[in-house]
Parts: structure tokens; C-alpha cells; sequence
């Protein structure tokens, strides 16, 4: 299998992939912490090659409407802006939008 890049000393190393993470909790009492989520996303991203270089959270926002959230609205500024300079987002998957 070919590798992506070589390191200064010949050894083929796996490519690494830059990210953001987005992190949400709606209360103070809810289990999943903005930290606890932030511990997963890094674990996932460390077994998988990718750096989080940068965090977008909202504490104490509900997850039913994007009114408020402005961390949320700034990542997909960004993206749509094409100001992003990253290759994709991580985020628990109940953390973007919990409604159905």
C-alpha cells in the first residue's frame, strides 16, 4: 500500500487530515459535558490520522433550533465562505440536531 507522504528520515507516514470539532449541551445537567464530547472527538480523530484544529461549541443551547447557536452558524459561515481551511467537521451526531 502507498503512502501519501514520506518523513525526513524515509519512513512512509499515513496522511493527516485537519478538522473542527463542534461541540453542544443544552444544560449544566445533561452527562455528555462539552469536554466529555470533545475527549471523544480527539480519541476518534487520534485513531484515524486527523488533527482538530479548532473547536466551535455552544454551551447551554438546545439542539431543536439553530436560533442562538452561534457557534454553530459561525462553522457553516465558514464553510460556506470557503474560509475553512480544514477538511471536514466531527461532531456526536445528537449534538447537531436532536429533532427529528
Amino acid at each position: 500500500m502507498q503512502s501519501d507522504t514520506v518523513a525526513e528520515d524515509g519512513a512512509d507516514q499515513p496522511k493527516r487530515f485537519r478538522a473542527v470539532e463542534y461541540v453542544r449541551m443544552s444544560t449544566e445537567h445533561q452527562q455528555y459535558s462539552t469536554e466529555n464530547q470533545a475527549d471523544k472527538i480527539r480519541e476518534y480523530a487520534a485513531h484515524r490520522n486527523i488533527d482538530i484544529v479548532r473547536t466551535y461549541a455552544d454551551a447551554g443551547k438546545s439542539g431543536l433550533r439553530i436560533d442562538g447557536r452561534q457557534a454553530l452558524q459561525q462553522l457553516i459561515k465558514d464553510v460556506e465562505s470557503g474560509s475553512a481551511d480544514y477538511f471536514y467537521g466531527m461532531a456526536q451526531r445528537t449534538r447537531i440536531r436532536r429533532a427529528a
